[in-house]
């Protein structure tokens, strides 16, 4: 599961004509999938990726997971 998310990500941040919604529901799988997030800490990433389809862009086209994590948490705190 976690390996077809992953794919899934990689082909909608290389795809700019992937409508947002799909783009965003990636990002959110994405985000349950990470054990690193609290519940209330995901919430807030949820609710970033509502807003903010730039957001969700971002976090699918950074490949390294340390880093994924260093831009939620900026963004979160």
């Amino acid at each position: 599961m976690a390996s077809s998310i992953a794919q899934l990500s990689n082909v909608i941040a290389n795809d700019s004509a992937i409508p947002s919604p799909q783009r965003k529901q990636a990002a959110v799988c994405m985000i349950k999938d990470d054990d690193e997030l609290s519940e209330d800490e995901q919430i807030k990433v949820f609710k970033i990726i509502r807003r903010d389809t730039t957001f969700a862009d971002t976090l699918l086209a950074i490949k390294k997971k340390s880093t994924q994590m260093c831009f939620i948490q900026s963004e979160i705190e």
